[in-house]
């Protein structure tokens, strides 16, 4: 467990918003949904949790300028720092750290996950002070195969030993 200085130091929050959305056909992150982009959901809930002091939005070197214009004529006063990402998530992690040096804490969140709470949030916090990491993740309810390499079956996990981990993930800034 951290010491009284690092119990008494800020939480950041890293929402990580630089990815290409190739999957998805377009960039999802400005998506409307209930009448906002997607990453308006996002930036509300950390906005609305009483727990995280400052918001780091790492976007993709194009959207910065944009996202920046469009984080100032908002409601995130929480938001302190919009910053272009790297090629990978491990990189645009970094460049949101290196933003967030006076961190005690870091919550790190994906910004294409509108459905994070402020609870949630803190939760991960209160556990993440118990062990100076937590992650949020769910139970697996699908059956999962591991498949070997000429695709044949080579075991069938317990479904109850099994969890699909999300975010947000929260580090000790030291840690992390």
């Amino acid at each position: 467990m951290g010491d009284a200085s690092q119990e008494a130091r800020r939480v950041v929050a890293i929402i990580v918003a630089a990815g290409s959305s190739q999957r998805f056909g377009r960039d999802k992150l400005w998506e409307p949904v209930a009448g906002q982009p997607l990453l308006a959901h996002t930036l509300d809930a950390f906005e609305g949790c009483p727990e995280i002091d400052d918001v780091v939005l790492v976007l993709s070197p194009e959207r910065v300028g944009p996202g920046r214009r469009w984080v100032e004529a908002g409601r995130w006063s929480k938001v302190k720092a919009v910053c272009a990402g790297g090629s990978c998530r491990a990189e645009s992690v970094a460049a949101g750290l290196a933003q967030a040096k006076d961190a005690g804490w870091v919550v790190v969140h994906d910004g294409a996950r509108p459905c994070v709470t402020p609870e949630i949030i803190g939760r991960g916090l209160l556990a993440a002070r118990q062990t100076g990491a937590a992650v949020a993740g769910v139970p697996v309810t699908d059956t999962i195969k591991v498949v070997g390499q000429e695709g044949q079956v080579q075991a069938t996990p317990q479904r109850q030993e099994l969890w699909s981990i999300q975010t947000p993930q929260v580090f000790r800034y030291d840690l992390l």
